[in-house]
C-alpha cells in the first residue's frame, strides 16, 4: 500500500489527503470567504454536491502542481488558491505585473474552470512604475466597466490585464464575435499600444477542455476593425483605431495531464 501511495502523482496524492476535509463538509452549504480575500470582500458560496466538492479539489490541485511545476518565481509558495464551482479564487502577492498574468493565464489553463478571480497583489511598486502602474489600471477599469454595458458579453468569463498599455485578454468564451467586440473596446482606450489574446473558443461552457481548445486565430498583427454591437445603453459609436491585436503564442502548453 505504501509502495501505491508513493507512486502516485501528484494531484493524485493531494486530492486523497484532502479527502476527510471534503467528507466533513459535504452536508455543508454555508457561504465562506476564501482565501485573503477578507479584506476584497470576494464570497464564494458553497452550495455544492458531493461530486462538485471533489471536482473543485481537483482543479485547485492541479492548479497548484502546475505552479509548482512551471516554477515561475515561487507562484506555488507566494499565491493561495480556492475553488467553488468551478471559479478560481486566487489571493496573496507577486512582484510584478508580469507574474500576475502567469498566475491567471496557468489557472485558466485547467479543465473544468469556469471563472478565475484575480485579487493577486503587487508589492514593490516603486519609482517610475507607479505612473505606469497607474495608468495601467486605469485601462483595465475602463474596458470592465465599457463591457458591462453590453448583455451579449458575458464578462466574467474574462481576465484582464494591462501592463505597460499592453491589455492582455485571458479567458473562453463561445462566440468568436463576442471575441471581437471585446478586442474592438479594448483598442478604442486611450493610452493602450497593443491588445493581445489568449481567449480561447469554446463549444460549451459548462467545464471547457481549457487545455485541447485549438487557438482561434493564427498569431497576427492587424488593424481593429470596427464590430456592429447591441448595448443595453447606447454609448458613443467605436470608431476605428490602429492598435494591433495579437493571438498570444502560449508557452504553457507543455503540461500533459
Amino acid at each position: 500500500m505504501k509502495k501505491l501511495f508513493e507512486n502516485m502523482s501528484f494531484v493524485r496524492k493531494l486530492i486523497i489527503v484532502s479527502l476527510p476535509f471534503v467528507v466533513s463538509v459535504t452536508t455543508s452549504c454555508i457561504p465562506a470567504v476564501l482565501g485573503g480575500s477578507m479584506a476584497t470582500g470576494v464570497v464564494l458560496v458553497q452550495d455544492r454536491t458531493a461530486g462538485q466538492k471533489f471536482d473543485d479539489l481537483a482543479i485547485k490541485a492541479k492548479i497548484r502542481e502546475r505552479y509548482f511545476r512551471k516554477d515561475v518565481n515561487n507562484l506555488f509558495a507566494k499565491i493561495k488558491v480556492e475553488v467553488a464551482n468551478g471559479r478560481v479564487l486566487l489571493t496573496g502577492s507577486v512582484v510584478s505585473q508580469e507574474d500576475r498574468l502567469k498566475a491567471v493565464r496557468i489557472a485558466w489553463k485547467v479543465n473544468g474552470v469556469r471563472e478565475v478571480i484575480n485579487e493577486i497583489e503587487i508589492r514593490n511598486i516603486q519609482g517610475l512604475e507607479v505612473k505606469d502602474y497607474a495608468t495601467d489600471t486605469w485601462i483595465t477599469t475602463q474596458l470592465r466597466t465599457k463591457m458591462l454595458f453590453y448583455q451579449n458579453i458575458k464578462s466574467f468569463n474574462y481576465n484582464i490585464e494591462t501592463i505597460r498599455g499592453v491589455i492582455y485578454l485571458i479567458g473562453v468564451t463561445k462566440s468568436k464575435q463576442e471575441l471581437d467586440m471585446v478586442t474592438a473596446m479594448a483598442s478604442q482606450i486611450r493610452n493602450v499600444r497593443k491588445v493581445v489574446s489568449y481567449v480561447k473558443i469554446v463549444s460549451s461552457m459548462d467545464y471547457p477542455d481549457n487545455d485541447n481548445v485549438a487557438a482561434p486565430y493564427e498569431t497576427k498583427v492587424e488593424k481593429v476593425k470596427a464590430v456592429p454591437l447591441k448595448p443595453l445603453v447606447a454609448p458613443k459609436p467605436l470608431s476605428v483605431k490602429e492598435v494591433p491585436i495579437e493571438t498570444g503564442s502560449d508557452d504553457l502548453d507543455e503540461f500533459d495531464d
